[in-house]
Protein backbone atom coordinates (compact mmCIF):
# COMPACT_ATOMS: atom_id res chain seq x y z
CA UNK A 1 0.00 0.00 0.00
CA UNK A 2 1.50 3.34 -1.09
CA UNK A 3 0.71 6.45 0.81
CA UNK A 4 0.73 9.74 -1.04
CA UNK A 5 1.27 12.83 0.97
CA UNK A 6 0.28 16.12 -0.56
CA UNK A 7 2.58 18.87 0.56
CA UNK A 8 1.54 22.50 0.22
CA UNK A 9 4.18 25.21 0.07
CA UNK A 10 3.29 28.65 1.29
CA UNK A 11 4.86 31.31 -0.85
CA UNK A 12 5.64 34.52 0.99
CA UNK A 13 6.60 37.60 -0.94
CA UNK A 14 8.77 39.97 1.07
CA UNK A 15 9.21 43.58 0.08
CA UNK A 16 12.69 44.74 0.97
CA UNK A 17 12.66 48.31 2.23
CA UNK A 18 15.68 50.16 0.95
CA UNK A 19 16.98 53.52 2.14
CA UNK A 20 15.98 56.37 -0.15
CA UNK A 21 19.32 57.59 -1.57
CA UNK A 22 18.06 61.11 -2.26
CA UNK A 23 17.68 63.98 0.17
CA UNK A 24 16.43 67.57 -0.10
CA UNK A 25 15.73 70.58 2.08
CA UNK A 26 19.15 70.72 3.76
CA UNK A 27 22.79 71.12 2.83
CA UNK A 28 24.42 67.83 1.83
CA UNK A 29 27.98 66.51 1.56
CA UNK A 30 29.70 63.25 0.70
CA UNK A 31 27.77 60.82 -1.53
CA UNK A 32 24.61 62.97 -1.25
CA UNK A 33 26.42 65.93 -2.81
CA UNK A 34 25.33 66.55 -6.41
CA UNK A 35 28.57 66.51 -8.40
CA UNK A 36 29.97 69.99 -9.05
CA UNK A 37 33.59 68.99 -9.47
CA UNK A 38 34.67 71.96 -11.61
CA UNK A 39 33.15 74.52 -9.25
CA UNK A 40 34.49 72.60 -6.25
CA UNK A 41 38.00 72.78 -7.67
CA UNK A 42 37.77 76.57 -8.04
CA UNK A 43 36.47 77.02 -4.47
CA UNK A 44 39.07 74.72 -2.92
CA UNK A 45 41.90 76.36 -4.86
CA UNK A 46 40.81 79.79 -3.62
CA UNK A 47 40.59 78.54 -0.02
CA UNK A 48 44.02 76.91 -0.14
CA UNK A 49 45.55 80.01 -1.74
CA UNK A 50 44.12 82.38 0.87
CA UNK A 51 42.09 84.15 -1.81
CA UNK A 52 38.82 85.68 -0.64
CA UNK A 53 35.86 84.69 -2.80
CA UNK A 54 32.49 86.21 -3.68
CA UNK A 55 30.02 83.47 -4.62
CA UNK A 56 26.77 84.47 -6.32
CA UNK A 57 24.03 81.87 -6.56
CA UNK A 58 20.24 81.88 -6.91
CA UNK A 59 18.42 79.95 -4.21
CA UNK A 60 18.45 76.15 -4.21
CA UNK A 61 21.37 75.80 -6.62
CA UNK A 62 23.49 74.21 -3.91
CA UNK A 63 25.95 76.93 -2.85
CA UNK A 64 25.88 75.95 0.83
CA UNK A 65 26.38 72.28 -0.03
CA UNK A 66 29.25 73.24 -2.34
CA UNK A 67 31.02 75.18 0.39
CA UNK A 68 30.47 72.52 3.05
CA UNK A 69 31.71 69.83 0.66
CA UNK A 70 34.86 71.90 0.07
CA UNK A 71 35.27 72.20 3.84
CA UNK A 72 34.93 68.44 4.26
CA UNK A 73 37.36 67.57 1.48
CA UNK A 74 40.03 69.97 2.66
CA UNK A 75 40.02 68.17 5.99
CA UNK A 76 43.02 69.10 8.11
CA UNK A 77 44.79 71.26 5.52
CA UNK A 78 43.08 74.33 6.95
CA UNK A 79 40.22 75.32 9.23
CA UNK A 80 36.91 76.37 7.65
CA UNK A 81 34.24 78.13 9.71
CA UNK A 82 30.69 78.61 8.49
CA UNK A 83 28.35 81.45 9.54
CA UNK A 84 24.82 81.90 8.20
CA UNK A 85 23.79 85.56 8.38
CA UNK A 86 20.16 84.94 7.43
CA UNK A 87 18.78 84.49 10.99
CA UNK A 88 21.07 87.11 12.58
CA UNK A 89 19.20 90.21 13.76
CA UNK A 90 21.78 92.25 15.70
CA UNK A 91 25.45 93.22 15.69
CA UNK A 92 25.94 91.31 18.94
CA UNK A 93 24.58 88.08 17.43
CA UNK A 94 26.84 88.58 14.42
CA UNK A 95 29.89 88.92 16.66
CA UNK A 96 28.85 85.89 18.73
CA UNK A 97 28.22 83.74 15.66
CA UNK A 98 31.56 84.60 14.03
CA UNK A 99 33.54 84.11 17.24
CA UNK A 100 31.63 80.95 18.09
CA UNK A 101 32.08 79.41 14.63
CA UNK A 102 35.83 80.09 14.66
CA UNK A 103 36.29 78.76 18.20
CA UNK A 104 34.30 75.57 17.54
CA UNK A 105 36.11 74.93 14.26
CA UNK A 106 39.46 75.17 16.05
CA UNK A 107 38.64 73.26 19.21
CA UNK A 108 35.48 71.28 18.35
CA UNK A 109 33.47 70.78 21.57
CA UNK A 110 36.38 71.24 23.99
CA UNK A 111 34.78 73.85 26.25
CA UNK A 112 37.87 74.39 28.42
CA UNK A 113 40.11 75.14 25.41
CA UNK A 114 37.47 77.43 23.90
CA UNK A 115 37.06 79.30 27.19
CA UNK A 116 40.83 79.64 27.65
CA UNK A 117 41.40 81.11 24.17
CA UNK A 118 38.39 83.39 24.40
CA UNK A 119 39.72 84.83 27.65
CA UNK A 120 43.22 85.20 26.23
CA UNK A 121 42.35 86.70 22.82
CA UNK A 122 39.02 88.42 23.43
CA UNK A 123 38.97 89.64 27.00
CA UNK A 124 37.54 93.05 26.08
CA UNK A 125 34.16 91.47 25.27
CA UNK A 126 33.93 89.45 28.51
CA UNK A 127 33.31 86.22 26.56
CA UNK A 128 31.65 83.14 28.02
CA UNK A 129 31.49 79.64 26.58
CA UNK A 130 28.20 78.00 27.54
CA UNK A 131 26.43 74.73 26.81
CA UNK A 132 23.16 75.14 24.96
CA UNK A 133 20.06 73.00 25.76
CA UNK A 134 20.95 70.98 22.63
CA UNK A 135 24.35 70.10 24.11
CA UNK A 136 26.24 72.38 21.72
CA UNK A 137 28.80 75.02 22.71
CA UNK A 138 27.49 78.58 22.57
CA UNK A 139 29.35 81.87 22.89
CA UNK A 140 28.07 84.88 24.81
CA UNK A 141 29.67 88.31 24.42
CA UNK A 142 28.95 91.65 26.03
CA UNK A 143 28.82 94.59 23.58
CA UNK A 144 28.04 98.17 24.52
CA UNK A 145 26.41 100.77 22.28
CA UNK A 146 29.08 103.31 23.23
CA UNK A 147 32.11 101.29 22.09
CA UNK A 148 30.46 98.92 19.62
CA UNK A 149 32.90 99.70 16.78
CA UNK A 150 35.99 98.78 18.80
CA UNK A 151 34.27 95.71 20.19
CA UNK A 152 33.20 94.54 16.71
CA UNK A 153 36.79 95.05 15.54
CA UNK A 154 37.96 92.77 18.36
CA UNK A 155 35.41 90.15 17.30
CA UNK A 156 36.46 90.40 13.64
CA UNK A 157 40.14 90.05 14.63
CA UNK A 158 39.56 86.95 16.76
CA UNK A 159 39.93 84.57 13.82
CA UNK A 160 43.20 86.18 12.70
CA UNK A 161 44.68 86.01 16.21
CA UNK A 162 43.64 82.40 16.68
CA UNK A 163 44.87 81.27 13.24
CA UNK A 164 48.21 82.98 13.85
CA UNK A 165 48.54 81.37 17.28
CA UNK A 166 47.70 77.89 15.96
CA UNK A 167 49.83 78.42 12.82
CA UNK A 168 46.99 77.11 10.68
CA UNK A 169 45.18 79.01 7.88
CA UNK A 170 41.51 79.78 8.41
CA UNK A 171 38.64 80.39 5.99
CA UNK A 172 35.46 82.07 7.25
CA UNK A 173 32.35 81.52 5.12
CA UNK A 174 29.72 84.27 5.48
CA UNK A 175 26.56 82.87 3.89
CA UNK A 176 23.64 85.10 2.85
CA UNK A 177 26.03 88.01 3.26
CA UNK A 178 23.57 90.49 1.73
CA UNK A 179 21.63 90.35 5.02
CA UNK A 180 24.30 92.58 6.56
CA UNK A 181 22.40 95.52 5.10
CA UNK A 182 19.83 95.01 7.87
CA UNK A 183 22.54 95.47 10.54
CA UNK A 184 23.75 98.99 9.77
CA UNK A 185 25.30 97.50 6.66
CA UNK A 186 27.31 100.46 5.42
CA UNK A 187 29.09 100.98 8.75
CA UNK A 188 29.75 97.27 9.17
CA UNK A 189 31.09 97.00 5.62
CA UNK A 190 33.63 99.74 6.37
CA UNK A 191 34.56 98.08 9.65
CA UNK A 192 35.00 94.69 8.00
CA UNK A 193 37.18 96.11 5.23
CA UNK A 194 39.39 97.95 7.71
CA UNK A 195 40.04 94.71 9.66
CA UNK A 196 39.84 92.00 6.98
CA UNK A 197 42.41 93.67 4.70
CA UNK A 198 44.99 93.35 7.50
CA UNK A 199 44.41 89.65 8.05
CA UNK A 200 47.24 87.46 6.75
CA UNK A 201 46.08 84.10 8.11
CA UNK A 202 42.36 84.34 7.29
CA UNK A 203 40.52 84.52 3.97
CA UNK A 204 36.78 84.97 3.46
CA UNK A 205 34.01 83.54 1.31
CA UNK A 206 31.10 85.95 0.92
CA UNK A 207 28.06 84.35 -0.64
CA UNK A 208 24.37 84.92 -1.09
CA UNK A 209 21.32 84.61 -3.31
CA UNK A 210 20.64 88.30 -4.03
CA UNK A 211 23.04 88.91 -6.89
CA UNK A 212 22.17 92.58 -7.49
CA UNK A 213 22.76 93.49 -3.82
CA UNK A 214 26.06 91.60 -3.62
CA UNK A 215 27.22 92.98 -6.95
CA UNK A 216 26.56 96.51 -5.73
CA UNK A 217 28.47 95.87 -2.51
CA UNK A 218 31.56 94.52 -4.28
CA UNK A 219 31.61 96.34 -7.64
CA UNK A 220 30.63 99.89 -6.66
CA UNK A 221 33.75 102.03 -6.16
CA UNK A 222 31.99 103.98 -3.44
CA UNK A 223 31.43 100.84 -1.30
CA UNK A 224 33.92 99.66 1.31
CA UNK A 225 34.23 96.10 -0.04
CA UNK A 226 34.91 97.20 -3.62
CA UNK A 227 36.86 94.41 -5.41
CA UNK A 228 37.76 92.79 -2.10
CA UNK A 229 37.00 89.25 -3.32
CA UNK A 230 37.23 87.22 -6.52
CA UNK A 231 33.70 86.92 -8.02
CA UNK A 232 32.26 83.52 -8.98
CA UNK A 233 28.78 82.76 -10.33
CA UNK A 234 27.20 79.42 -9.50
CA UNK A 235 24.72 78.65 -12.25
CA UNK A 236 22.49 75.73 -13.29
CA UNK A 237 24.18 72.34 -13.65
CA UNK A 238 24.94 70.49 -16.87
CA UNK A 239 22.17 67.92 -17.59
CA UNK A 240 24.71 65.15 -18.31
CA UNK A 241 26.26 65.63 -14.87
CA UNK A 242 22.84 65.38 -13.24
CA UNK A 243 22.00 62.25 -15.24
CA UNK A 244 25.18 60.54 -14.00
CA UNK A 245 24.41 61.53 -10.42
CA UNK A 246 20.85 60.16 -10.62
CA UNK A 247 22.01 56.82 -12.01
CA UNK A 248 24.82 56.51 -9.46
CA UNK A 249 22.49 57.15 -6.52
CA UNK A 250 19.86 54.69 -7.76
CA UNK A 251 22.50 51.99 -8.14
CA UNK A 252 24.02 52.76 -4.72
CA UNK A 253 20.95 51.35 -2.96
CA UNK A 254 20.19 48.51 -5.36
CA UNK A 255 17.74 50.41 -7.52
CA UNK A 256 17.51 50.76 -11.28
CA UNK A 257 16.74 53.71 -13.53
CA UNK A 258 16.53 53.96 -17.31
CA UNK A 259 18.41 56.49 -19.40
CA UNK A 260 15.07 57.93 -20.56
CA UNK A 261 14.02 58.52 -16.94
CA UNK A 262 17.29 60.22 -15.92
CA UNK A 263 17.16 62.38 -19.04
CA UNK A 264 13.60 63.47 -18.29
CA UNK A 265 14.38 64.34 -14.65
CA UNK A 266 17.45 66.36 -15.64
CA UNK A 267 15.51 68.20 -18.34
CA UNK A 268 12.54 69.33 -16.24
CA UNK A 269 14.80 70.20 -13.29
CA UNK A 270 16.47 72.91 -15.41
CA UNK A 271 19.89 72.30 -13.88
CA UNK A 272 18.67 72.78 -10.33
CA UNK A 273 20.08 70.14 -7.91
CA UNK A 274 17.29 70.76 -5.38
CA UNK A 275 14.66 69.91 -8.00
CA UNK A 276 16.63 66.80 -8.97
CA UNK A 277 16.88 65.56 -5.39
CA UNK A 278 13.22 66.21 -4.66
CA UNK A 279 11.87 64.61 -7.82
CA UNK A 280 14.20 61.62 -7.45
CA UNK A 281 13.16 61.18 -3.82
CA UNK A 282 9.53 60.89 -4.92
CA UNK A 283 10.36 58.68 -7.90
CA UNK A 284 12.25 56.28 -5.62
CA UNK A 285 9.30 56.22 -3.21
CA UNK A 286 7.01 55.25 -6.09
CA UNK A 287 9.41 52.69 -7.56
CA UNK A 288 13.11 52.03 -7.12
CA UNK A 289 13.00 50.28 -10.52
CA UNK A 290 12.36 53.45 -12.53
CA UNK A 291 12.40 52.07 -16.07
CA UNK A 292 9.31 53.91 -17.30
CA UNK A 293 9.88 57.71 -17.58
CA UNK A 294 6.16 58.16 -16.92
CA UNK A 295 6.95 57.75 -13.22
CA UNK A 296 8.52 61.24 -13.32
CA UNK A 297 5.16 62.85 -14.13
CA UNK A 298 3.56 60.87 -11.35
CA UNK A 299 6.28 62.04 -8.94
CA UNK A 300 5.76 65.70 -9.86
CA UNK A 301 2.00 65.27 -9.41
CA UNK A 302 2.60 63.86 -5.92
CA UNK A 303 4.91 66.71 -4.96
CA UNK A 304 2.49 69.37 -6.18
CA UNK A 305 -0.43 67.69 -4.42
CA UNK A 306 1.38 67.44 -1.08
CA UNK A 307 2.65 71.03 -1.42
CA UNK A 308 -0.81 72.46 -2.22
CA UNK A 309 -1.48 73.84 1.30
CA UNK A 310 1.81 75.76 1.17
CA UNK A 311 1.14 77.09 -2.33
CA UNK A 312 -2.44 78.05 -1.47
CA UNK A 313 -1.15 80.10 1.44
CA UNK A 314 1.35 81.89 -0.82
CA UNK A 315 -1.42 82.57 -3.34
CA UNK A 316 -3.73 83.97 -0.65
CA UNK A 317 -1.00 86.36 0.47
CA UNK A 318 -0.82 87.80 -3.04
CA UNK A 319 -3.74 90.18 -2.85
CA UNK A 320 -3.28 92.11 -6.09
CA UNK A 321 -4.96 90.71 -9.20
CA UNK A 322 -2.16 92.21 -11.34
CA UNK A 323 0.44 90.12 -9.48
CA UNK A 324 -1.65 86.96 -9.76
CA UNK A 325 -2.20 87.42 -13.50
CA UNK A 326 1.52 88.08 -13.91
CA UNK A 327 2.37 84.85 -12.07
CA UNK A 328 -0.03 82.95 -14.33
CA UNK A 329 1.76 84.47 -17.31
CA UNK A 330 5.19 83.55 -15.94
CA UNK A 331 4.02 80.00 -15.26
CA UNK A 332 2.98 79.63 -18.90
CA UNK A 333 5.77 81.55 -20.61
CA UNK A 334 8.64 80.74 -18.26
CA UNK A 335 10.00 84.29 -18.05
CA UNK A 336 8.82 87.86 -17.86
CA UNK A 337 8.33 89.90 -21.01
CA UNK A 338 7.34 93.51 -21.58
CA UNK A 339 6.12 93.03 -25.14
CA UNK A 340 2.73 94.15 -26.40
CA UNK A 341 1.68 90.55 -27.11
CA UNK A 342 2.63 89.41 -23.60
CA UNK A 343 0.62 92.23 -22.04
CA UNK A 344 -2.41 91.65 -24.30
CA UNK A 345 -2.44 87.84 -24.07
CA UNK A 346 -2.48 87.82 -20.27
CA UNK A 347 -4.65 90.91 -19.79
CA UNK A 348 -1.94 92.85 -18.01
CA UNK A 349 -1.79 96.63 -17.87
CA UNK A 350 1.45 98.32 -18.90
CA UNK A 351 5.16 97.49 -18.85
CA UNK A 352 5.61 99.83 -15.88
CA UNK A 353 2.92 97.91 -13.96
CA UNK A 354 4.73 94.65 -14.78
CA UNK A 355 8.02 96.08 -13.48
CA UNK A 356 6.33 97.18 -10.27
CA UNK A 357 4.71 93.76 -9.77
CA UNK A 358 8.00 91.97 -10.49
CA UNK A 359 9.78 94.00 -7.83
CA UNK A 360 7.09 93.20 -5.27
CA UNK A 361 7.20 89.49 -6.10
CA UNK A 362 11.01 89.51 -5.92
CA UNK A 363 10.83 91.13 -2.51
CA UNK A 364 8.58 88.28 -1.37
CA UNK A 365 11.06 85.74 -2.73
CA UNK A 366 8.56 84.35 -5.26
CA UNK A 367 10.31 85.59 -8.40
CA UNK A 368 14.06 85.51 -9.10
CA UNK A 369 16.14 88.37 -10.47
CA UNK A 370 15.90 86.97 -14.01
CA UNK A 371 12.09 87.28 -13.96
CA UNK A 372 11.31 83.59 -13.46
CA UNK A 373 9.29 81.99 -10.65
CA UNK A 374 11.73 80.64 -8.07
CA UNK A 375 9.95 77.37 -7.27
CA UNK A 376 9.47 74.91 -10.16
CA UNK A 377 6.74 73.09 -8.24
CA UNK A 378 4.86 76.34 -7.59
CA UNK A 379 4.90 76.86 -11.37
CA UNK A 380 3.33 73.43 -11.84
CA UNK A 381 0.71 74.19 -9.17
CA UNK A 382 -0.26 77.47 -10.90
CA UNK A 383 -0.61 75.70 -14.25
CA UNK A 384 -2.96 73.18 -12.70
CA UNK A 385 -5.21 75.95 -11.37
CA UNK A 386 -5.79 77.51 -14.78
Amino acid sequence: MVLYQRVYYLSVTCTIMRRNPFTFGRAVTGPDFVDREEELKIVMEAMLSGQSLLLYSPRRLGKTSLLLEAKQRLGRKLDVSYVDLYPITSRQRLAEEIVGAVAKTSFRANVSKIAKNLTELLSSLRPRAVLTPQGDVGIELVLSEKNWEQEMEDAFDFGEKLAKKRKKPLVIILDEFQEIRNLDGSDLEKLMRSRFQLHKHVSYVFCGSKKHILAEMFSDEARALYKFAKPMLLGPMDPSVLERFIKKRFLSEGGRVSKETTRKIAAISKGNPYNVQRICYEVWSLSNQADDPGVVDEAVDQIVMHSSPEFEQIWEQIRGHDQRRLLEALAQEGQVSYSVNFIRNYKLKTSSHIQKSIKLLQKKGIVDEDGTISDFFFVEWIRRQQ
